[in-house]
């Protein structure tokens, strides 16, 4: 895999940063909270780089290689980042309600404006999958860039939120941080390539499948986003406290990043796009 000199956004081949895989303010977040520091738990794991212990939000493991550069990075995406901070700003506020309704009002989130920020919102998800694509060795497509520029709509790109499968077990606010593996999937009729896969925020997957033309829904006019939820029944009977969370740790981590990719290829397939 070549190493990227340049802004994939862009092209600009200056002041290049890197984009962290997971927001900051989510590591800061979290890492001001000392019971997590005392549990020493892994608030962030890679199954394809390995797991580890981040030392702070600082970490270079937790950033993409520079292939940004500042002005995409930074003023020409702030929208994106405000408008995805609100949602999770709201999200962990009313993380129990949402939990037990399974649905979010992004009228109580961004109210009279919930259309236009929900829009921003996606282009921060798109803006992530661009950088894990790029990553990886591949490009993001055409209608994916033609839409953070606000020229098209969203075609390329199903996103799906779901709920973790364990957040209603938990009696301690676990929280992780992670990124699935990118599956990768060559459709053999269109001689394309096809990619899926997710990020986690404490007990909410941020879910995506890359094809061209999977999503032609138009723009909803409904603000009530339903959430999906997965659930296993292994952990119906568990309860996962302070004392065996280490040792669930483990189990966590394998329902966190799956391992059948053509499962999941398909399972987003057939899933409706936020």
């Amino acid at each position: 895999m070549q190493t990227t000199q340049k802004c994939w956004w862009c092209g600009s081949t200056k002041n290049l940063t890197g984009e962290h895989k997971i927001k900051k303010t989510h590591f800061d977040y979290f890492y001001n909270k000392s019971e997590y520091k005392e549990l020493g738990l892994k608030l962030f794991k890679s199954r394809e780089d390995g797991s580890i212990i981040i030392q702070g939000p600082k970490s270079d493991f937790i950033k993409f290689p520079k292939f940004l550069c500042n002005v995409c990075n930074g003023h020409k995406s702030k929208l994106f980042d405000d408008s995805y901070d609100m949602f999770f700003t709201y999200y962990f506020d009313n993380e129990i309600k949402i939990l037990a309704e399974k649905t979010v009002d992004l009228c109580d989130i961004y109210q009279n404006q919930w259309e236009e920020k929900w829009i921003l919102f996606k282009k921060y998800i798109v803006k992530h999958i661009s950088c894990r694509l790029v990553e990886k060795g591949f490009k993001p497509t055409h209608n994916m860039i033609n839409f953070l520029n606000g020229i098209d709509d969203l075609f390329d790109v199903k996103i799906v939120l779901t709920l973790k499968p364990y957040a209603e077990q938990l009696t301690l606010n676990f929280p992780p941080l992670s990124i699935g593996r990118l599956f990768t999937h060559e459709n053999m009729i269109k001689n394309e390539l096809e990619f899926s896969g997710w990020f986690t925020i404490k007990s909410l997957s941020v879910e995506y499948l890359v094809q061209k033309n999977i999503n032609q829904k138009s723009i909803s006019s409904n603000s009530l986003i339903k959430l999906n939820k997965t659930d296993y029944s292994s952990f119906s009977s568990v309860s996962i406290t302070k004392e065996n969370i280490i040792n669930w740790q483990y189990i966590l981590e394998d329902y966190q990043f799956g391992s059948d990719s053509m499962w999941f290829h398909y399972y987003m397939r057939n899933m409706k796009s936020v």
